[in-house]
């Protein structure tokens, strides 16, 4: 029979095996402690992805966040508002102007937000912007301005849109984009002619010669102020030359590539009050309409001191130049001469 002291020192393990097991065992615990912090890692980038998306997303469709203001949100009690709504519904403000300074343009004075700037910095720049009363004054300017051009952008009112002021003050810089930011219609036609119409509007023509006297196309009052048109005028023939009278600010007179002359009052919309006949659309004597009409495309047409400032003088590609009443275009007033 063994004796219980050889049988104890038969099952401790040597040095060796503890070392042996030690090494195993802090082998396993150093993968696993590797695991936990490539895991807390991963954690931790994806809740900074995840805040990113709830912070920096540029829709404002989160149902999360929506139905979480529409819970907080309490219209009859706004002064009991939490401040974790405050500060969610300012988050969400930064993102809707972060949203739309994208879609700007580059020169908007809060220049747009740069990717990497974290929203509180942007909404603790916001709150600056807020306590700016020079910001806050332009801001209110803007939305006088828009609401100006709300005004003035419903065209079946035209007693609306033509308030002149005699006092207007012509400011010193003009916008240089007058004249190439509008896209006119499917096509860019050159600019013919130019002409001012009071003091802070002006009419600008555009004609294609190039064979196209028989297309319609539209042309412009423009304010100086505004790069887009005031005022579109149709024609069923393209405007060469245009001219309005000194002592008025609604009437305004056109030759058009058809050899058309044609009146229009702006007070009463975009169509014209008066037009002479076309030469070949007309099948009546033709020493008659010989003498009103043009044949070729109307080069200038201006007013005269003459007749108390109502007849006009016109000229064509023919070589042709007659004199006309504003009363009545069918009605020549003098001769009719023609280049040789």
């Amino acid at each position: 029979m063994a004796s219980p002291s050889g049988s104890h020192e038969s099952q401790t393990p040597t040095s060796s095996v503890v070392a042996a097991r030690l090494a195993d065992e802090k082998k396993k615990l150093g993968l696993y402690l590797k695991r936990l912090s490539i895991t807390a890692r991963m954690r931790k980038d994806l809740g900074r992805y995840m805040k990113f998306r709830r912070t920096d997303h540029l829709q404002f469709n989160n149902s999360r966040v929506v139905n979480k203001l529409r819970k907080n949100f309490q219209p009859q009690k706004q002064s009991s508002r939490s401040a974790s709504y405050t500060k969610l519904y300012r988050a969400h403000q930064v993102k809707a102007e972060y949203s739309l300074s994208l879609q700007r343009f580059p020169t908007h004075f809060e220049g747009g937000w740069d990717m990497e700037i974290d929203h509180l910095d942007k909404l603790q720049y916001l709150n600056k912007l807020e306590n700016n009363e020079d910001i806050n004054g332009i801001i209110e300017k803007m939305g006088e301005v828009s609401e100006e051009r709300l005004k003035y952008s419903d065209l079946t009112q035209p007693e609306l849109r033509y308030e002149w002021e005699e006092d207007y003050k012509l400011e010193p810089t003009i916008s240089s984009e007058l004249a190439f930011t509008f896209i006119h219609d499917d096509e860019n036609r050159p600019c013919t002619r130019v002409t001012w119409l009071g003091p802070a509007y002006l009419v600008a023509v555009y004609a294609d010669t190039f064979g196209h006297e028989n297309k319609s196309g539209n042309f412009y009052l423009w304010h100086i102020d505004r790069v887009d048109p005031f005022l579109t005028l149709t024609s069923p023939s393209q405007a060469f030359t245009v001219e309005c009278k000194d002592n008025r600010t609604d009437i305004l007179l056109t030759g058009h590539l058809s050899g058309e002359l044609a009146l229009w009052d702006i007070r009463s919309g975009s169509k014209r009050v008066q037009e002479t006949p076309v030469y070949k659309n007309c099948y009546g004597p033709k020493d008659i309409i010989e003498r009103v009409s043009h044949k070729g495309f109307v080069t200038t047409a201006q007013w005269t001191l003459s007749g108390g400032g109502n007849e006009i003088v016109s000229t064509c590609s023919e070589g042709m130049v007659s004199i006309k009443s504003k009363h009545q275009f069918y009605y020549t007033v003098d001769s009719v001469w023609r280049g040789k």
